[in-house]
């Protein structure tokens, strides 16, 4: 298997990187992305099924959900995820179980739409927002999760005024 390697000469933050990737896949002409974190507690064997799920139900946003499996995740950062995604679900008028996974299927007419700002962990959010105002198909699937117990690179505070300025500023979106 080949893989390429794309990089920023320094860290500009997780929403910054998507943005590279999903550049370089629209040149490349791409199908779609697969994002994952890179933390190694995505399970590259669950590939298929988000993709085969977003065809068969013709969705252009695919988001993998751990929360099936939650118990495996420590629990502030959980009811944190359980906030967050209630939260983002409030504003789209879709249930969506787990915004913040980074396990997600991004369909290439979706990727050609989205007119992404986020720079750190907002970015997430930011996408499944404005799928949502443009009226993209979200849906998502079941994943595993390694054990979460791991240190997390998000700065609470920070990052939660960051994710509360992308909800502000969609209710603009048109």
């Amino acid at each position: 298997m080949r893989a390429l390697v794309i990089s920023h000469l320094r860290n500009q933050g997780k929403g910054c990187a998507l943005r590279t990737g999903f550049m370089h896949a629209l040149r490349e002409h791409f199908e779609g992305i697969v994002t994952l974190d890179s933390d190694g507690q995505h399970d590259p064997a669950d590939i298929p099924q988000l993709i085969a799920e977003g065809e068969r139900q013709h969705a252009s946003l695919v988001l993998g959900n751990r929360m099936a499996n939650g118990a495996r995740m420590p629990t502030a950062r959980r009811w944190t995820n359980a906030a967050m995604s209630r939260l983002v679900s409030t504003r789209i008028r879709q249930p969506i179980p787990d915004s913040q996974c980074g396990f997600r299927f991004i369909h290439k007419e979706l990727l050609d739409t989205l007119p992404l700002r986020a720079k750190r962990f907002e970015g997430e959010t930011e996408l499944v927002i404005w799928a949502a105002v443009r009226r993209w198909k979200i849906i998502s699937v079941p994943v595993r999760s390694t054990d979460q117990r791991h240190p997390s690179h998000i700065r609470p505070v920070r990052d939660a005024v960051r994710f509360l300025g992308v909800l502000i500023r969609s209710l603009a979106w048109r």
